[in-house]
């Protein structure tokens, strides 16, 4: 994906000014500079002006330089595979770290991401989300890969208080039985990480061209869920290792399914009560006060 952006500054370059050709040149040889420097530091090292940087990633249609150099580091970023970062980890606890640093580091970027989501509260977005839910007719979550178990969870969560529910996560069959019953009414909560499913975005761009309404939780708004979405939750998450930090992910499900119930709060407490004798009579073993012996 970065050798593709990169082809497409080069194909650009003899439209562009000198200057402005002076610096897509040296992007092309030092694509490793952005999402490191700043426009200062960068317009230093090519040895231009920091308008004439502006004026290069505005002729590529970004607003300036810092949403240029985050879509290049997003790009990046997204061909790492597990393995590399795995490797990355294991090269830095092998630095003479104390033990435990690895883990607390990784609870420590998880409590900061959680910490960037409650700093910047998205409450218009979550009622707006809520809103939607109580008016649609139907509701899916999609998620695949990394966001499996995120998704399988808010499933999990919504199926307790509503019948509206259309579960996705099984064979084609059940997917394409799902996709089926979708309309201009429905609600699709599509959920995407860096390295991009493929199928999620398959299967999101099929309930999209079905009139559904999507509301896409992901890593940014670099990413190929953004165009396709009514609502979009840019979380700030992380690959530690082969590990997803999800704290902010789980956490913003947390929020949106708590939302929901208490506005319709009759019928969530409703749906539970119905929940529980369900769970209460077949999945829990009772135990039961034994009776006297006989003598």
């Amino acid at each position: 994906m970065i050798d593709d952006a990169i082809d497409e500054i080069r194909d650009a370059l003899p439209k562009m000014s000198p200057q402005q050709r002076k610096v897509g040149q040296y992007i092309c040889e030092n694509p490793d500079t952005l999402g490191v420097l700043s426009l200062t530091g960068f317009a230093a090292r090519v040895g231009i002006s920091g308008p004439t940087v502006t004026r290069f990633c505005r002729s590529l249609g970004y607003s300036g330089f810092v949403e240029f150099s985050r879509r290049m580091q997003s790009l990046k970023q997204n061909e790492i595979s597990h393995a590399s970062y795995f490797h990355n980890a294991r090269i830095r606890n092998e630095r003479g770290s104390q033990p435990g640093d690895l883990a607390r580091n990784m609870m420590e970027k998880d409590t900061a991401n959680v910490r960037k989501l409650l700093d910047s509260y998205p409450e218009e977005k979550i009622s707006r989300c809520v809103t939607l839910m109580r008016e649609s007719s139907a509701m899916a979550i999609i998620g695949r890969m990394s966001a499996f178990p995120p998704a399988v969870y808010f499933e999990q969560l919504l199926s307790k208080v509503t019948p509206k529910l259309i579960p996705m996560h099984g064979a084609e069959v059940v997917q394409a039985a799902a996709l089926s019953r979708l309309d201009k009414k429905s609600l699709v909560f599509s959920m995407a990480f860096p390295r991009y499913p493929k199928t999620t975005l398959e299967l999101t761009r099929a309930a999209a061209e079905r009139g559904a309404t999507i509301i896409a939780i992901t890593n940014r708004g670099f990413s190929p869920l953004a165009e396709i979405s009514r609502i979009l939750f840019p979380l700030d998450v992380e690959i530690f290792s082969y590990i997803d930090l999800f704290g902010p992910v789980f956490a913003l499900i947390n929020v949106i399914c708590m939302e929901f119930s208490l506005a319709q709060s009759d019928q969530s407490e409703k749906n539970l009560a119905k929940y529980d004798g369900v769970v209460a009579d077949v999945f829990f073993k009772i135990s039961r006060k034994p009776g006297r012996k006989k003598m």
